[in-house]
């Protein structure tokens, strides 16, 4: 860690990092629109402008919306972990299995983004329909933040007199500000997709009927929306992610000298790269940000009465029942409590097969632990230092559940982004 920081202070002047520059280069990040060309857009006031605007953010919402919702749910799923002694027998095929979930939740969800895609689509109560949850409040808040962000980060440019199209100290301050502004469509966007779909489940209709929902049985007004628990960790996940953006673009058009124009397939796998890194780092922040996001805004379960859960609503997937203080707080209890043995599930199905699939499905279909059927009983002991730290590699690998979802869907943007800038450009 050291190493890697000196290395960035040795690339990144600070005082050239905070201050006004003469140099014309850019250092905006990937799928961040540089504030000329988002006011160039709609500087004509042509009503097709805005138009086209909408239209793409709104296609792109719909398109990235069942990664979303894969994600989410994934992330904030409560999956306990189960240790195994030396007196626990290996299951048999012919065991029934114990279900860890009731029928209104979803079974446990795994790394696979297709293979949970068919679990969601495929089991009861859900569908095809709920890989869409949330899209709408997913679209206003991109779209509002593609808005918001430049203007103000042109507004500090110009109050402080900075000369530069993009600054990195503006960039993330604008970030920061606007991420804030509108983190409570966030919070009602997680709530959204977590939700059942069936109609007589649900408690939130829309954004505007959830954030009204919010406001009103969890605090005292509007205000409320905006409480540390919830908007600390927003501050630090719009204001790192900027950071780690314009850290990967130094790096790609400095340090690697790879320039979109003369290098394009070099600069686009470079910034794939960085883009998982940048994912890999964020992807645990967010997932206790969501945790923390579908609980009740107040500070301990003591307001929300005795023996409620911390969860506002009902939820298509179990969720924990700790009611968590902060980031750190989450992350932990997640490395500590959650992960262990993958199961080996296969999708709910909502009719029952007959002939020989069904039988084989009724063998093999069942929960059962990777390995349980050819590892020796005294070697699935929970105790020494080798089974604790494969414990504690089991709830490290947990905070990285939705990764792929994740990064899929970034990849997603970065290429719309990148085939729409072609289009401009010709």
């Amino acid at each position: 860690m050291a190493s890697l920081l000196q290395f960035v202070t040795s690339r990144i002047d600070p005082l050239q990092f905070f201050s006004a520059s003469s140099s014309n280069s850019s250092i905006t990040p990937y799928s961040i629109p540089s504030s000329s060309s988002t006011f160039s857009e709609f500087g004509d006031g042509d009503n097709s402008d805005l138009a086209s605007f909408a239209l793409r953010n709104y296609v792109l919402a719909v398109l990235t919306s069942p990664l979303q919702v894969v994600e989410t749910l994934s992330e904030v799923q409560y999956q306990k972990r189960e240790e195994s002694t030396e007196q626990t027998p290996a299951p048999t095929v012919a065991q029934d299995a114990v279900p860890t979930t009731t029928e209104d939740h979803l079974p446990p969800l795994q790394d696979g983004v297709w293979e949970n895609i068919r679990e969601i689509v495929e089991s009861d109560g859900e569908g095809w329909t709920s890989l869409l949850k949330g899209h709408f409040t997913n679209f206003a808040f991109h779209a509002s933040y593609a808005i918001l962000q430049p203007a103000l980060e042109e507004a500090i440019n110009d109050a402080f007199d900075v000369y530069e199209d993009t600054h990195p100290a503006t960039l993330v301050l604008s970030h920061v500000a606007v991420g804030s502004l509108l983190s409570p469509l966030e919070l009602v966007r997680t709530r959204l997709i977590v939700q059942p779909s069936q109609s007589h489940r649900k408690k939130y209709y829309g954004p505007l009927h959830g954030l009204h929902a919010i406001a009103t049985e969890e605090g005292k007004g509007f205000g409320s929306l905006y409480s540390a628990r919830h908007l600390v960790p927003s501050i630090i996940f719009h204001g790192l992610s900027p950071v780690l953006r314009i850290i990967s673009k130094t790096i790609i058009t400095e340090e690697l000298g790879l320039d979109p124009t003369f290098t394009p397939v070099l600069h686009h796998l470079a910034t794939l790269a960085f883009m998982a890194i940048e994912v890999g780092i964020m992807t645990p922040i967010d997932m206790a940000r969501k945790r923390i996001q579908l609980q009740r805004l107040s500070p301990s379960p003591a307001r929300s009465g005795p023996g409620e859960a911390p969860q506002a609503c009902e939820t298509s997937v179990e969720v924990s029942p700790k009611y968590y203080s902060g980031l750190w707080h989450c992350i932990r209890s997640i490395v500590a409590e959650e992960g262990g043995k993958s199961k080996r599930r296969r999708r709910r199905r909502r009719h029952q097969s007959t002939g020989l699939a069904s039988e084989w499905h009724q063998v093999h279909d069942h929960e059962a632990e990777y390995g349980s059927y050819d590892i020796p009983a005294h070697r699935r002991s929970n105790t020494g230092f080798v089974a604790s730290v494969g414990r504690f590699a089991s709830g490290v690998r947990t905070l990285y559940r939705g990764f792929w979802a994740r990064y899929v869907s970034r990849v997603v943007v970065y290429a719309f982004d990148e085939i729409s800038q072609s289009e401009e450009n010709w």
